[in-house]
């Protein structure tokens, strides 16, 4: 069976009569991706009127099982088969979105595409004119996780259909939206664009965050019912969290969220992630479930409050069960609520464990690392009791930090691999479009390790170097570089902390700038993109480099004023620079972002008041608050 030009009438793509939207599409992207190689049209026909050619349906359909015998195969989940047999080719699945993975495995793995980067500017597909498509079966029956999703972190733009498609190329299955992007006032046209781009892929959709004042707006309820919000130091507040031993509001709770999830029906999973930071409530009730922590934590001056929001979750999740079939809920393991319980939640729920303080250079298993050490037994313990219900909510993408680049992805396969054995069912990951750029890797390397882990890192990088054209040789050197100097620090790093960068000593840093300056292809603009980054990277190392000798009670007052100066103008040289890396990413940033600056105006601001303790009276806010 010779698949080019002149056979694609001979070979064309059959569906069944009742294929459902996600199959249709499937056919359709193979039938795409076959015409743009071959240069003749792929038609589209039934399966019912023949055999030859593509067949593209779910596994226990009459269609699949005229060619394949009961139970031949056990593929569950997201799973597919492809299997050529004289002059078929099957593409099946339990599942419609598995469908669709095994169309894109069958291109990949057969064809060799290449999906890199969002977009047709990330696609590498190959020149050729005729495939023999007798072939080894291409057969995954069971995903290695199965929840396996991104959370939209930030606005909604056209680019995000774009992260969709891509998405589902690299065959993730969950997208999260911020609940709050359903408020009446919001771009309700685009949000419902996107949503119907999920389902048209069958992938499961996500409303979630922070949550609680979506489901108890304080606009609507807290002049009226003031007791449904947390009295903290004394008094109610609408800016903390909920009182949940009020004895009304589990019914307004219910009655939203039931509300919410029928008028929104492809809604596969409802968010309950409590509002971001503490502002528990204090009152007589709440207090009595609170447990002061006993053992080591990163917020000792918080009590334990996992007891009140979790029997507040089982009650939810118990009442939604009844009255919400097929839906789930999601709850979060975070902050001062990621202590594990004893009681097991019902089926319905999904626990996301949010380890956010952990250190992002090592594996959050590794014995050696203090503050992973804090999290590990909790994961443990959680895991013991919910074991088929917990995630993980990871920051592996961080972020905060405008594309300043972690080669992070062997902490990340290290990870994937300890709490596959802890039975943890996936991850969802937080990340901001605007800031994909060289994170497309990460992203690769993401969901490679979450779906079958068939890739090593170094094979990653090498075909994502792809990109760079006659050039893929030098930068996969640059990656493999990068990867080995973040690792020949064995410090800690939080999340929130740019300190990578000052980790890398002069020699380091040399070497790798060496490296970008010697890449000459300037007419690939990933290249430029490259280039323009890294000089971003290395303005903002400088600029931390000289805010730490600025901190330095060695350095004199005269010596500060000239290293003051300095830093205003590697400052503006690190604003130039990120300007001109959201022009470089104009494809896919859409707008200034505020989390980068308040990184920055944290740093300069500890370093102002270091000033001020020694007796300097240089006012180095005012400098950075001016520009």
């Amino acid at each position: 069976m010779l698949i080019n030009q002149k056979s694609a009438d001979k070979y064309p793509i059959r569906v069944r009569k009742e294929a459902s939207e996600a199959e249709l599409f499937a056919a359709s992207e193979l039938a795409k991706y076959l015409s743009r190689i071959f240069g003749s049209k792929f038609p589209i026909g039934r399966v019912e009127d023949g055999s030859t050619g593509f067949v593209v349906a779910v596994l226990h359909c009459e269609a699949v099982k005229k060619i394949l015998s009961k139970d031949e195969y056990p593929i569950v989940n997201d799973g597919y088969l492809v299997k050529s047999s004289k002059e078929t080719v099957l593409i099946t699945s339990p599942t419609p979105r598995g469908v669709l993975f095994g169309i894109y495995a069958f291109l990949e793995k057969i064809i060799g595409v290449k999906w890199l980067y969002p977009g047709p500017k990330g696609e590498i597909i190959p020149d050729s004119k005729e495939i023999d498509m007798v072939f080894p079966e291409i057969v995954m029956l069971k995903p290695r996780f199965s929840y396996r999703a991104f959370t939209n972190y930030s606005v909604l733009t056209a680019n995000t259909l774009t992260f969709i498609d891509w998405m589902a190329k690299l065959r993730l299955n969950c997208f999260t939206l911020n609940l709050f992007l359903f408020k009446e006032n919001k771009d309700s046209y685009l949000l419902n664009r996107i949503r119907k781009e999920v389902k048209k892929r069958d992938l499961l959709l996500e409303a979630g965050h922070h949550s609680f004042f979506f489901w108890i707006p304080p606009e609507k309820y807290f002049n009226s019912h003031p007791e449904y919000f947390a009295k903290t130091n004394g008094k109610r507040s609408p800016e903390g969290q909920l009182c949940f031993t009020n004895p009304e509001i589990f019914d307004v709770m219910v009655n939203n969220m039931k509300r919410f999830a029928n008028k929104n029906s492809d809604i596969d999973i409802l968010g309950f992630y409590p509002n971001d930071g503490f502002g528990w409530c204090q009152c007589e009730e709440c207090q009595k479930l609170s447990r002061k922590i006993t053992s080591k934590s990163l917020w000792p001056e918080q009590d334990n409050v996992s007891p009140i929001y979790f029997s507040f979750v089982e009650k939810i999740a118990k009442k939604l069960e009844d009255d919400l079939p097929g839906k789930k809920l999601i709850a979060l393991a975070y902050l001062n609520y990621a202590y594990p319980q004893k009681i097991a939640l019902p089926s319905n729920t999904l626990i996301a464990f949010a380890a956010f303080r952990r250190c992002i250079r090592h594996s959050l298993d590794d014995k050696g690392c203090p503050r992973n050490l804090i999290y590990k037994p909790l994961l443990e313990d959680w895991a013991k009791v919910n074991r088929n219900q917990m995630i993980m909510f990871e920051y592996y993408m961080l972020p905060d930090y405008h594309s300043l680049l972690y080669p992070i992805w062997d902490i990340m396969k290290k990870d994937l691999d300890w709490i596959e054995d802890l039975g943890i069912q996936g991850i969802v990951l937080e990340f901001k479009l605007e800031q994909i750029n060289l994170y497309a890797l990460t992203a690769n390397v993401y969901a490679n390790f979450l779906f079958d882990g068939s890739k090593s890192i170094e094979q990653l990088i090498m075909e994502y170097s792809c990109l760079f054209g006659r050039e893929a040789k030098k930068v996969a050197a640059f990656f493999v570089q990068l990867r080995e100097f973040y690792f020949s620090d064995n410090s800690c790093i939080g999340y929130y902390s740019p300190r990578f960068l000052t980790t890398l000593s002069e020699q380091q840093t040399l070497s790798l700038s060496t490296l970008v300056d010697s890449l000459s292809c300037t007419n690939n603009e990933w290249v430029k993109k490259l280039q323009m980054n890294w000089r971003y990277m290395m303005s903002f190392r400088q600029f931390l480099v000289e805010l730490k000798k600025l901190a330095d009670e060695s350095v004199s007052g005269a010596e500060r004023s000239v290293l003051a100066r300095s830093i205003e103008k590697t400052f503006k040289e690190l604003l130039n620079n990120i300007h001109k890396c959201k022009q470089s990413y104009s494809d896919i940033m859409d707008y200034p972002n505020n989390c980068f600056t308040r990184v920055i105006r944290d740093k300069v601001y500890k370093t102002q008041e270091l000033l001020e303790q020694q007796g300097f009276d240089f006012n180095l806010k005012e400098i950075i608050d001016s520009i």
